[in-house]
């Protein structure tokens, strides 16, 4: 398969999860993974274990990534040992194959960095129309609106505003890749954002604005340099030559006729189309502003109400879920955050401890926390490498907001979402070396 099937199939793929309510109840995960994971078997030079004649799958199969996968998935099958519900034991193994799938995609495109740009440009539109969908009057009776707890927030196909919240700003890291801003791009997904009011994800996204801000403006600082000593050595060449060269006559040729109509017509065609299409997007984005502040009103006062946070009511079950695995020697358990009933001082009710180091603390015990441990630490200095050396603004964005998405899986549900699992793990197997 070229690598323009790759990332059609792939943006398609995200874009299916996203209006499936981001792929988070269990019949969407049987659907919708059974769909990639037969395709991915079907797709020559996609597995590599089927493949191992294929060079560059074979090699992306035997690292020591794919051995991660693996091992959390036995984890999750050897959870069945200590069951509190066996049935999310096949499930949590289910969908880390489903995540090693989705590496193994972002992988295969590591040897074509333009198909993988294409591919986060597909996810960034298919992202907008599936917004601008949600946000028509009646979208109500498609997608489920945010819960009573928050009722007036934009919840997205997903139903719940910090897992949308989530997605946003991992776009907005993306958009910035470009060498000249999209602005629509970034105003739009920043409005959607806002329309969540998640204060986490807000609270996560600055400081990781600031970092790929800094870098890009290193980036062009050294190209304006690079550029300046290209004009003057250019400079030189051309006034050795004219000293070199013969007088020549002063006539004008057709080409040269042509060169200067263009240079003259066409640059004002063009600025009158580029400002007309400002104007249109301006009165665009100022009326789904409008649109926002009208249909979801407590998002703004919920951004700006940061004394009564849930971080209280979080600590609580942070730690039942110490508790859970304590007692369980913090072995696998297939289900274990559905005994929280047994070990709660404080009532309360929540099928997800609000953290992915919890859910795998649970679900994969000790070890699985380690091992992903140790390759978060890897990918963490491999990205400030890249901060102090990388000139690739496609790699740096995107490594930023695969680790957006993770830090903000820490405090919330995100990996409840497959179209998050997916999209994170998508992005690590973009970036992996």
């Amino acid at each position: 398969m070229s690598d323009w099937q790759k990332e059609h199939c792939l943006s398609l793929f995200l874009i299916l999860c996203i209006v499936c309510h981001g792929m988070f109840f269990v019949r969407e995960w049987i659907l919708l993974g059974s769909l990639l994971i037969i395709y991915s078997f079907i797709c020559p030079c996609q597995t590599a274990c089927l493949r191992p004649a294929d060079t560059k799958v074979w090699q992306a199969g035997c690292t020591y990534r794919v051995f991660v996968f693996l091992v959390l998935i036995i984890l999750s099958l050897a959870g069945l040992l200590n069951p509190v519900r066996e049935v999310e034991g096949w499930l949590e193994a289910y969908k880390w194959l489903i995540f090693l799938v989705a590496f193994l995609w972002g992988r295969s495109l590591t040897s074509s960095p333009q198909a993988a740009e294409n591919l986060l440009d597909k996810v960034q539109v298919g992202t907008l129309l599936c917004a601008l969908a949600a946000w028509l009057p009646g979208s109500e009776h498609v997608w489920l609106p945010a819960g009573s707890a928050e009722a007036g927030r934009f919840a997205f196909s997903f139903g719940y505003p910090n897992a949308a919240a989530a997605l946003f700003g991992a776009l907005i890291l993306i958009a910035l890749k470009e060498k000249k801003l999209n602005w629509f791009y970034l105003l739009f997904f920043t409005l959607c954002l806002l329309a969540t009011g998640s204060r986490a994800a807000v609270a996560l996204l600055i400081p990781l604005l600031l970092v790929v801000g800094g870098k890009r403006l290193a980036l062009k600082r050294q190209e304006n340099n690079e550029t300046k000593a290209e004009a003057k050595g250019a400079k030189k060449d051309q006034n050795s030559q004219q000293a070199a060269a013969a007088p020549a006559e002063n006539t004008i040729t057709a080409d040269e006729a042509l060169l200067f109509y263009k240079q003259a017509v066409w640059p004002g065609f063009s600025a009158r189309k580029i400002f007309l299409s400002k104007v249109f997007f301006s009165l665009l984005l100022i009326v789904l502003a409008h649109n926002v502040l009208m249909r979801f009103p407590d998002a703004l006062r919920h951004l700006g109400t940061w004394t009564d946070t849930t971080l209280p009511e979080r600590l609580v079950y942070y730690l039942d879920s110490f508790k859970l695995a304590m007692y369980a020697n913090f072995l696998p358990q297939a289900g274990g955050w559905l005994g929280f009933p047994f070990v709660q001082t404080i009532p309360y009710w929540t099928l997800d401890p609000h953290s992915s180091l919890c859910r795998i603390l649970l679900n994969q015990g000790l070890a699985g926390v380690l091992i992903l441990g140790c390759w978060a630490l890897k990918g963490l200095r491999d990205y400030g490498q890249d901060l102090r050396h990388s000139s690739d603004p496609v790699r740096i964005c995107s490594k930023t907001a695969a680790l957006y998405l993770g830090l903000h899986s820490l405090i919330d549900v995100d990996l409840a979402f497959g179209a998050l699992g997916i999209f994170f793990w998508l992005l690590v197997g973009l970036n992996s070396k």
